[in-house]
This record gives structure tokens, C-alpha cells and sequence, in this order.
């Protein structure tokens, strides 16, 4: 019976084996001989035995898709493999997007929809965490190191390491798994700043935050984004709309507050922070003049910064005031007529005006109301003529001339059978638009 369960025993090691890939047995075994080694007290105290066990380490966890490369075709793919075929294949959607899963027994490839190789997920290791055990056998190699030239070979083997796990965290990401991402991510930050490489990670800590906000986790977030703000990694201005909106859905209302205004200081013109500002008046009892002192506060010190009226017209929009909102829009284009921001806002601050009043029309069951409401529709869609003919004429950004031209070939062709001009500006933006390959 003993020699049965052996016999058995071998046997079912063997079967293990062959169900791993060459390239992850290899790697196995470069782990044993590496661990046989330490075994003996003079190499255990040599710094290169330990890289040398942190290298296997790494190499079991790259060795399952270590054939395949990000970028190729599914048949370039399977060429790289030697021909191995997936196990099943399905459709899925990721983050909103679609991909076909080719499943294989260590790890799945994703395809997008122009074939092409984006996600490579492994699900199979020997061990847990590879690039865990690679971080202790560096660290260990670094506390016995005494040379320079040594101490080189331990910051790169774990940047390479820190690398791998920030990697991993946008793999995680792509599978919308935001919690392994985020700890991914906080892995890669931890080891650049440890004593070894001494180095601050800003896209690793933000990374940590995003995904942590993803995943629920708001602690961690907020955690994270605090250290943006330490370190002054602001993303122009997302870091602070982001904090703002943590606290606030955590309860800590003011305490959001103030992050936003710190954060309009420095980015009067982020749009993220403005949302962000709107939304925290329009939710609040809060006199909306603090606000608009913090506006005139950077108006005083940038004058002619056009950006800050036509944010000011954002906010007044924002806020239901549309008179003052296109009295800001249009005076931002009298400051710098280079900039267009406000001519196409106004025209669509009215175009939207005559949409909202138009699916009001369309539930009122009243014919005089209704008419009176389709008259306001039609001033409205009038009143956008004049900024988006003005800023069609006034710009060479093609951007803006389609987005104008296609405002008003629209505009016009409700107007055409009314009056000739009406059906001429109609043809000449069309004719624009058809020019540009519309």
C-alpha cells in the first residue's frame, strides 16, 4: 500500500507538471536552485545569491505569458504560443467596452474589436505572489550589500519589480477589478519609495486613488489624493474635484468645500473643479458669493485672462442665470478675440435654451401654450445665429467651424421655407461640412 501511494503520488506530480508550460517549470526550477543555495551559510551571505533568488522569483511570474506579446493579432498570437488553442473563447464587456476571452489553463487573452492582443491576464500560479517573495530577496541582498556598484543591481531589480506591479494594477484596471488594482498600484508606490530607490511615484499613488474611489474604498482614496496634494501632483486641477467629492459623499461637507476653493486658487479654469463648485452651491444653502469672490480674486491678479470670464459664465449657466452667463461668455471674447471658448459657448448656451424649452412643448397637451412655447423654441434657435456665424467668420480652428457650421446648417434648415437667407446659409454649411468629408 505504501508503495502504491508513492507510485500514485509521482504520478500525479508528473500530470501537475505537464499541465504547466516549459516556460513556468523552468522558472521553478531556477527558484529551487536558488533556494538550494542560501541553504549554504557562505552563499546565503553573498548579496548575488539573493538577486539571484529575487530574479527567479520574477521570472516565475512573467513565465505564463511570457509569449505572448500586447499589440499582436489572435493569429500572430497562436503562432507565438506554438500553436496552442484556447480552451473556450467568449464574448465580454469591460468598463463599457467589448473583447473576445480566449481562455488557456494558466492565463486569458483579451482581444479588442480590431483583433488586436490589449489584456493578458494570468490565473495561474505556482505560488502566491512571485513578485512579493522577488521584493524580500532584494531587500534581503540590499541589508548585505556594502558595495555601491551592489547596491545599483538592488535598485534595479526592484524597479523592475515595482514596474511589474504597476503593470499588473492597470491590467486589474482593463479587467474593472478596481480593488486588486488599486492594491497593485499602492505595491509599485510602497517599493519605489523604499530606502532603495528613494523615489516618489506620483502616477502610482494618483493610480491608487482613482482606483480605490472605483472600488468603494474612500478611505484609501482619500489617502492617496491627500499625498497628490502633498507632493503637488494635481493633474491640472482632478485631484483636488476628486478629493472635494470624496469628503462630501463621505459627509464631511466643508471640509470638501475647502479643498475645492484651495483648488480653484491654482485652477481657476478646471473644469472639473468648477463642476464640482456648482454642484456643491446648487445642493447647499450656501450664499454662492463666496464663490464669485474667489472668481473676482483671480480676474484681479490675471486681468486679461479670457479663461476666467468664460469660466464665470460656466458657473452663472451652472447656476440657471443665463443672461449673465452669456454677458461673461461674450466678454471673454472681447478680451482676446483668439479665443473662441466663449463665442461657441454662447452660441450653445441659446441652442440649448431652445432644445430644453422644445421637449417642454412636446408634453404640453395645450394648444396655446403650446404655440407660445414653439415661438420661444424658434427664438431661441435664432438667437444662436449670431455667435455661431460670428465665430465661423472669426476662426481658422477647423474644429470650431465644423462644430459652428453644424450648429447652424442645422438652425437654418428648420428656417428655410421661410425666407431665402435662411435656405442659402443653409446650403453654404452644407456645402462646408461636405467639403471637409462630412
Amino acid at each position: 500500500m505504501k508503495r502504491l501511494f508513492i507510485v500514485l503520488s509521482v504520478l500525479l506530480s508528473t500530470q501537475f507538471a505537464f499541465a504547466q508550460s516549459n516556460a513556468v517549470l523552468n522558472a521553478l526550477n531556477d527558484v529551487e536552485k536558488a533556494k538550494t543555495a542560501i541553504e549554504n551559510p557562505k552563499k546565503a551571505a553573498k548579496p548575488a545569491s539573493w538577486i539571484k533568488l529575487g530574479e527567479a522569483h520574477v521570472k516565475v511570474y512573467e513565465a505564463p505569458v511570457s509569449n505572448v506579446v500586447l499589440g499582436m493579432s489572435q493569429i500572430e498570437t497562436q503562432m507565438l504560443l506554438g500553436g496552442m488553442t484556447p480552451s473556450s473563447s467568449e464574448e465580454v464587456i469591460l468598463n463599457g467596452a467589448a473583447y473576445r476571452k480566449d481562455v488557456y489553463p494558466e492565463f486569458n487573452l483579451y482581444y479588442d474589436a480590431s483583433g488586436m492582443l490589449v489584456i493578458a491576464e494570468v490565473t495561474k500560479l505556482p505560488y502566491p505572489d512571485p513578485l512579493g517573495e522577488a521584493v524580500k530577496a532584494y531587500m534581503k541582498a540590499g541589508e548585505l550589500e556594502t558595495k555601491e556598484k551592489g547596491l545599483e543591481k538592488v535598485k534595479e531589480g526592484l524597479s523592475y519589480v515595482a514596474t511589474k506591479y504597476f503593470d499588473e494594477g492597470m491590467t486589474m484596471y482593463n479587467l474593472a477589478r478596481f480593488r486588486d488594482a488599486s492594491d497593485c498600484f499602492v505595491k509599485s508606490m510602497d517599493i519605489s519609495a523604499c530606502k532603495y530607490i528613494g523615489k516618489i511615484d506620483t502616477l502610482a499613488i494618483y493610480d491608487a486613488g482613482f482606483t480605490a474611489a472605483l472600488a468603494g474604498d474612500t478611505t484609501r482614496a482619500i489617502d492617496m489624493f491627500t499625498k497628490c496634494v502633498e507632493i503637488e501632483h494635481y493633474e491640472n486641477g482632478d485631484v483636488f474635484s476628486r478629493l472635494a467629492d470624496l469628503y462630501i459623499g463621505s459627509g464631511d461637507v466643508q471640509k470638501g468645500k475647502a479643498v475645492l476653493e484651495q483648488g480653484f486658487k491654482l485652477f481657476p479654469s478646471s473644469q472639473a473643479i468648477i463642476i464640482s463648485l456648482i454642484n456643491y452651491y446648487l445642493d447647499s444653502d450656501e450664499d454662492p458669493e463666496t464663490l464669485f469672490a474667489l472668481i473676482a480674486e483671480a480676474k484681479a491678479n490675471e486681468p486679461n485672462n479670457a479663461s476666467l470670464y468664460y469660466v464665470e459664465g460656466d458657473i452663472y449657466k451652472g447656476m440657471g442665470d443665463v443672461q449673465k452667463a452669456l454677458e461673461c461668455y461674450y466678454k471673454s471674447y472681447e478680451i482676446d478675440n483668439t479665443y473662441m471658448f466663449g463665442l461657441f459657448a454662447a452660441g450653445a448656451l441659446w441652442y440649448d435654451e431652445a432644445v430644453r424649452v422644445s421637449e417642454i412643448a412636446q408634453k404640453e397637451m395645450d394648444d396655446t401654450k403650446y404655440m407660445a412655447l414653439v415661438d420661444e423654441f424658434e427664438g431661441y434657435m435664432l438667437n444662436a445665429v449670431e455667435p455661431f456665424e460670428k465665430l465661423f467668420g472669426a476662426t481658422d480652428d477647423v474644429e470650431f467651424k465644423r462644430a459652428a457650421a453644424e450648429y447652424l446648417k442645422s438652425i437654418y434648415f428648420r428656417f428655410r421655407d421661410r425666407d431665402q437667407k435662411y435656405a442659402d446659409g443653409y446650403h453654404k454649411y452644407e456645402e462646408y461640412l461636405n467639403s471637409l468629408g462630412q
